[in-house]
């Protein structure tokens, strides 16, 4: 397919938060306001030859540092299901599992940003970050939205990013 020549930006997106249960427990969270992005870290190993570089090799893996703002209405719910209580596990969502099985200490998921596109002859785009864990939450009480920001970590090196 060619190059898409339609302007797309966070009204068109949204994070789709899947666990690890059979069938897939799942969070829609519509990004019409805030942001999302990454880091994608490549480590690498400067060789020296008589103090002077010489080359440089790749070094460790490491991985994508990730963060999403989002708005949200309610922060915890007993019966449905929020952003928070997905981050947390609690509330409704108290039953989610780890992406991959029980053996983990952290929650860990897998994050699924689709941009939709406007024009209906053109591909959707679909980030996914697997492994995802949080390690700051901000929540922010304000006007003229109530805003949720997430930092944490995917244990992957890059995110998988498709069209179709």
């Amino acid at each position: 397919m060619s190059t898409s020549k339609t302007s797309r930006n966070l009204r068109d997106g949204v994070m789709i938060i899947r666990d690890g249960s059979i069938p897939q427990k799942v969070h829609t969270v519509v990004m019409s306001e805030g942001d999302l992005s990454w880091t994608e870290t490549q480590n690498t190993n400067e060789i020296m030859d008589r103090g002077r570089l010489d080359h440089v090799r790749r070094g460790d893996d490491a991985p994508i540092d990730m963060s999403f703002t989002a708005k949200y209405v309610e922060l915890h719910n007993e019966s449905e299901v929020t952003l928070y209580d997905v981050l947390k596990r609690k509330g409704a969502a108290s039953d989610w599992v780890n992406i991959n099985g029980a053996g983990e200490d952290v929650p860990l998921f897998e994050m699924l940003f689709i941009v939709r596109n406007p024009n209906p002859a053109e591909d959707d785009e679909y980030i996914s970050f697997t492994r995802f864990y949080h390690t700051q939450l901000n929540i922010r009480e304000a006007t003229p939205v109530n805003t949720i920001s997430v930092t944490g970590r995917c244990s992957l090196i890059e995110p998988v990013v498709a069209r179709s």
